[in-house]
């Protein structure tokens, strides 16, 4: 009868040890998946740039070059469609990159810009569209007549002497010069300190971070409403907090944060707000992407030319951790125990303590492996391995002493 010999079962158990050793090793890695990043929400009201615009003359600063201008048409997140002037002459349009609104000091291309802003503003307010009639125009300018091109050639030619510092060369169109010249004359006295116009609807910042069973952030609404009513999606509990109670709806200039109960898990919350609203001339829209390292998100910042009534919304995000739960205080006992009385005869057989009772097996196979898991599935692993080399040392051994046995028969 052929004998079979024990190498070949030892080295299989040695190999599924080992094998499962890895595999519990590369298991407890692969549980725990990272968390993706994710764009924060638009903290204001959004458009896009339209293809479409209304041509105006061409201007010259002095150069070999000559500058087209345009009127162009922004589309808001309502559908709405509104006529905005440039103020970044260095700047190509870019109809892929979307639009946010934003305040006078927010330009990110330009930044001075701030301190001529009012003089912008005061032309916007003395020019086409706001002034539909271009005999007054003409009037105003101290000339006979004026076309629709040459208006938005003034114009805009005026708004880039304020907005990026150039002067309308001599050659231009007469008609363009004397506009020119008003606008940028003794008659623009800008506009009084604090007057640049309301923004139709922002929260800020756009995101916050903190803890569960916290209030995060401090959200800051400005809106041409008188209040914003606010929802939340999220988990369940989460709530807007002003002046430390619930609340469903804030104040143009208020503020609120969000509270998320304690023992929540960790996770994200939206706050949103839509109001009926007025998108006013003056204020500017901006990349609402921009990355001074891309310039895939650069594009001209423009600036509303009239005023309309909108529908605005805005929203903004929270995220947090989860709070590990307070340990318990011990309450004190009103019985002292008592204490054990000695036992003239020793047991036998000693009771097992809390380490030598095995805790049962767990049914949540799917859970993900944290930490103190992976450290203990680590342990097992070596263990597991361990077992596995000295299974196939006892296999060596056997193999060694039934040579010697054939050697001396």
């Amino acid at each position: 009868m052929r004998s079979v010999s024990p190498r070949g079962g030892l080295r299989r158990v040695a190999t599924t040890l080992a094998a499962t050793a890895t595999a519990l090793f590369l298991g407890a890695g692969l549980a725990a998946p990272a968390m993706a990043d994710e764009e924060p929400p638009p903290a204001g009201v959004t458009g896009d740039l339209l293809e479409s615009t209304t041509p105006g003359t061409d201007v010259n600063f002095g150069g070999e070059a000559d500058y087209a201008t345009h009127l162009f048409q922004l589309e808001l997140s309502d559908g709405t469609v509104v006529e905005a002037y440039c103020i970044d002459i260095n700047q190509n349009t870019n109809t892929e990159v979307p639009y946010v609104e934003g305040s006078w000091g927010d330009h990110p291309q330009n930044p001075d810009f701030e301190a001529n802003a009012d003089r912008v503003h005061w032309i916007l307010q003395n020019s086409y569209p706001t002034v539909d009639d271009l005999g007054a125009i003409a009037e105003a300018a101290g000339t006979d007549s004026l076309t629709l091109e040459q208006v938005i050639g003034a114009t805009q030619a005026a708004i880039w002497h304020f907005a990026d510092g150039r002067d309308l060369a001599e050659g231009n169109d007469a008609g363009v010069i004397a506009l020119y010249e008003y606008l940028t004359g003794e008659a623009n006295t800008g506009l009084p300190s604090g007057g640049e116009p309301t923004a139709s609807l922002s929260i800020t910042p756009a995101t916050a971070e903190g803890t569960a069973g916290s209030d995060i952030g401090e959200f800051t609404v400005a809106t041409t409403a008188d209040e914003v009513p606010l929802t939340v999606e999220g988990a369940e509990g989460v709530e807007v907090i002003v002046d430390g109670a619930a609340a469903s709806a804030v104040a143009n200039g208020g503020t609120f944060a969000v509270r998320v109960p304690e023992g929540t898990e960790a996770g994200a919350a939206t706050v949103s707000g839509e109001v009926s609203a007025t998108a006013n001339l003056g204020r500017i829209f901006r990349s609402a992407n921009y990355d001074p390292n891309n310039e895939d998100t650069w594009t001209q910042t423009l600036i509303l030319a009239q005023t309309t009534n909108i529908t605005a919304q805005a929203s903004v995000s929270v995220t947090w951790d989860d709070a590990p739960a307070p340990s318990p205080s011990p309450s004190p006992s009103d019985t002292p125990s008592p204490s054990p009385s000695p036992s003239d005869t020793p047991s036998e057989t000693p009771s097992p303590t809390p380490s030598d009772t095995p805790a049962p097996p767990s049914d949540d196979d799917d859970l993900p492996v944290t930490g103190s898991q992976i450290g203990i599935l680590a342990a097992v692993a070596a263990l597991l391995i361990g077992g596995g080399g000295a299974a196939m040392m006892i296999a060596r051994k056997r193999r060694a002493a039934a040579a010697g046995l054939d050697a001396d028969s």
